[in-house]
């Protein structure tokens, strides 16, 4: 297997504390968990949050996947950015939403 871009490393660290404190505005309590392994090293990510046991997108579904090269070229495009920040927040909003139900049943 060839070496991924160096840059994968710095770029992946970026996505993870853009999508931790977007998601943490939602609920501090949200851990984020980045899928960076396997096929995906060198070519993109996948994003999953966690709330206590429950997963968002739900375990058995695909994560939230972003290629490196969409990161490496538009992280410092502003209308990007917000757009990814927005969908994070959105999927976050769905995790507190399921927990919710979830200790209300």
């Amino acid at each position: 297997m060839a070496r991924p871009d160096p840059r994968y490393w710095e770029v992946e660290r970026w996505f993870r504390l853009f999508a931790t404190s977007h998601a943490k505005r939602v609920s501090p309590r949200i851990e984020v968990f980045l899928e960076t392994e396997g096929e995906r090293i060198g070519r993109g990510y996948g994003l999953r949050l966690i709330l206590g046991s429950l997963y968002q997108p739900p375990v058995g579904s695909p994560p939230m996947e972003v290629s490196f090269p969409e990161i490496q070229a538009n992280r410092l495009t502003f209308a990007w950015c917000d757009r990814l920040a927005r969908e994070i927040r959105r999927q976050a909003s769905l995790l507190v939403e399921r927990e919710t139900t979830s200790k209300s049943a």
